[in-house]
């Protein structure tokens, strides 16, 4: 094996490693976005329902 197959096979580990590393971020992403989501959802309804017990 000469030194330019070892680098292409080195890039090609490279781009793999990187893109995997942007799937999982961006799974972790939408899991926190969705988590925020109901979070204010929640805290929405709370509101609601303090504004009804006030009123």
């Amino acid at each position: 094996m000469n030194m330019s197959t070892g680098w292409m096979i080195g890039f090609g580990v490279l781009w793999v490693t990187v893109i995997a590393i942007l799937v999982v971020l961006f799974q972790v992403l939408k899991v926190v976005g969705t988590f925020i989501n109901k979070m204010e959802a929640a805290e929405e309804n709370s509101r609601r329902s303090d504004n009804n017990i006030t009123y």
